[in-house]
């Protein structure tokens, strides 16, 4: 994933219709299921962080809650 922290917040400007300076955090996961970004902004800066999964690819997981479905990736050790 080549995306840097302007780059995610734009997809989640225009992809998710939300705002990235709205104190939320978003998950971004690689094409290849190793690599994890978590975008946040703090109300005062905007903060990027980025854990490479050792285990492998993680598989993905989806649930529904108030109409919203989110992806959860697989619990692994940080």
């Amino acid at each position: 994933m080549r995306l840097g922290m302007n780059t995610l917040a734009l997809t989640v400007q225009q992809g998710l219709e939300r705002d990235p300076h709205a104190g939320e955090i978003f998950c971004f996961r690689g094409r290849k299921g190793d690599l994890v970004k978590l975008l946040w902004h703090d109300g005062v800066c905007m903060s990027l962080y980025t854990k490479r999964l050792e285990g492998g690819p993680s598989r993905r997981h989806a649930f529904e809650t108030d109409g919203e479905q989110l992806h959860l990736a697989d619990q692994r050790k940080w």
